[in-house]
């Protein structure tokens, strides 16, 4: 008898409604132990049984119910981990797309100083080919704007003067001068 008194009060609800007798819900449990031993067809080992059937019944209804609870909660994780998932997979590309953006923007930037630099230079040539060509064209031309040297006409200071006067009006720079003077002693008479 003290598989009853271990019982809980549903279980013990359950087993009265299956051998018969009639209860009402509100009993307490030692009220519903005595009525089940004072039952006309109260046998222990049925009786036992019943109940176990009952109890193992109730226990088996409360595990699907847990598994029906856990596999809807199971769903509806599911459901919030694919939403998470479409959520990160959008911000994945949108950083990439603005990584990309960014990257062309770099290299529209590299191409502008590139062709800027390609710009830059292509002034510093004509630059120095002006230059360039002015310096030997000015060289040369020295040799056409001054005259002759002739010492019996001229005195050697006062050609030097003229010549450097000459070279100085011809924008010739002064690294250049030696060899606008190396060809004037070629012309010296001997």
């Amino acid at each position: 008898m003290a598989f009853l008194a271990k019982a809980q009060n549903f279980d013990l609800l359950r087993l009265s409604s299956e051998v018969g007798l009639d209860v009402s819900r509100n009993v307490s449990t030692l009220e519903l132990v005595k009525l089940i031993q004072s039952s006309s067809e109260f046998e222990q080992d049925t009786f036992k049984d019943i109940l176990k059937a009952v109890t193992s019944a109730r226990i088996k209804k409360e595990e699907e119910e847990k598994e029906y609870v856990a596999r809807k909660k199971g769903g509806e994780r599911e459901l919030v981990a694919k939403e998470r998932e479409k959520e990160r997979g959008k911000e994945k590309e949108d950083r990439e797309f603005a990584a990309k953006e960014k990257e062309k923007e770099r290299e529209k930037e590299r191409e502008q100083k590139l062709l800027l630099k390609k710009m830059e230079l292509e002034i510093e040539e004509r630059r120095i080919e002006l230059t360039t060509g002015e310096r030997v064209k000015s060289s040369f031309d020295v040799h056409h704007l001054i005259q002759k040297f002739d010492p019996k006409l001229w005195n050697i200071s006062l050609y030097l003067a003229l010549l450097e006067w000459q070279v100085k009006r011809a924008k010739i720079f002064e690294e250049l001068w030696v060899s606008s003077w190396v060809y004037f002693p070629a012309t010296w008479p001997n």
